[in-house]
């Protein structure tokens, strides 16, 4: 039986209060290969036009647009997720964007790196706190918000800032503006510590809308009214560094480590941060930039890919746990709905923005 759209949207808040969701999870069963991103690094300019070739509309197309701003989301009503996410995977890596968050009580912009076995690592901004950003970090699938920090960013919702996260198979860097304020080490996480092929997804989505569990609502700071819609996150440029470019990645066990990846590549490896470095400099000089003419997803953007070079490196090993002065530095506490900032008797669930794309993209596949 086929749903309308507009149906299986109004079900979200029953369907996407887990942490994620994942049409295929390798660790319960055989999967088909994840594409990865064959070169090493892949950046797009959308001030300048960029197209979205390289991503798959996952939420609300219409509310997705490219101009000389750069790439925008915008929800301004009820049950909008407007959202993007890679077509390709990265195995260890860095993502850098420059971008501004969406205001607005109760909406949440994010950029997530996620993988088919819920492996997630997370930058997340409330559209009402002007102060903060948050990180957090997960592995299949298991919503432990004890993992979540929070950072000091000035006014994110009305200046652009540059954020990174930067993944080895030993630890997890965020950055702001060029300063570290969060290191996660391999381990100290133990088990805990994403380590499989991810695909990239930005977007927005509304935790304070009428429907969203009591404790979504707190935490994103709704309830959520429209009286000062659109609310937009506007990103200026994206670059992606994939440390171990192939051509695709397979699960060669269930047990979802990092040892059990196979690439299709021989160059891939997971030995240790060197790999990384190492990875990304030798792969510089076949960096793809995607540009092309300015378009709404809608109407999917034209225009050819261009090479090329000089791209640089992932980092290499942090230093220890201590993150970095500055503006950006690391506030003790969780992020997301926890025992600590909700009543004894909730049982909400913060929802996941992978969570959230995963659904809207299963109601466009039906009605498709």
């Amino acid at each position: 039986m086929l749903f309308a759209t507009s149906a299986l949207l109004a079900l979200l808040p029953a369907f996407v209060a887990a942490q994620t969701f994942t049409s295929c999870d390798p660790t319960k069963t055989t999967c088909p290969p994840d594409p990865g991103f064959t070169n090493g690094t892949t950046s797009w300019n959308f001030q300048a036009g960029a197209n979205l070739d390289l991503f798959t509309v996952l939420g609300n197309p219409e509310k997705i647009a490219v101009d000389s701003t750069g790439l925008k989301f915008t929800i301004d009503a009820e049950k909008q997720a407007p959202t993007l996410t890679t077509k390709d995977y990265i195995f260890f890596g860095k993502v850098t964007a420059v971008m501004q968050a969406a205001p607005g009580a109760g909406i949440v912009s994010a950029f997530i790196l996620q993988s088919d076995c819920l492996d997630e690592i997370d930058w997340e901004w409330l559209g009402g706190v002007t102060t903060t950003v948050q990180s957090n970090y997960f592995s299949r699938g298991i919503a432990n918000y004890g993992n979540g920090g929070v950072h000091n960013v000035a006014n994110p919702q009305s200046s652009f800032h540059t954020y990174v996260i930067d993944w080895s198979p030993t630890r997890i860097e965020w950055s702001i503006d060029g300063a570290v304020v969060r290191t996660v080490l391999a381990s100290t996480a133990g088990a805990a510590y994403p380590q499989t092929p991810s695909q990239i997804r930005v977007g927005t989505w509304c935790g304070g809308c009428s429907g969203s569990p009591a404790g979504t609502v707190t935490w994103s700071g709704g309830p959520t009214t429209f009286s000062g819609a659109p609310y937009v996150m506007t990103i200026q440029s994206l670059e992606i560094i994939n440390a171990n470019p192939a051509g695709s990645y397979t699960y060669s066990d269930m047990s979802g480590t990092a040892g059990s990846i196979k690439g299709s590549s021989a160059n891939v490896s997971v030995s240790g941060s060197s790999s990384v470095a190492s990875a990304t400099s030798s792969s510089a000089s076949a960096s793809k930039s995607a540009s092309g003419s300015s378009a709404s997803v809608a109407t999917k953007s034209s225009g050819g890919d261009s090479k090329s070079s000089g791209s640089p490196a992932a980092s290499g090993t942090g230093a220890g746990n201590k993150p970095s002065g500055g503006a950006g530095a690391q506030t003790t506490g969780s992020a997301g709905p926890t025992s600590n900032n909700l009543p004894a008797s909730s049982s909400a669930h913060k929802f996941s923005l992978g969570g959230v794309m995963a659904l809207v993209f299963g109601a466009i596949i039906l009605v498709a």
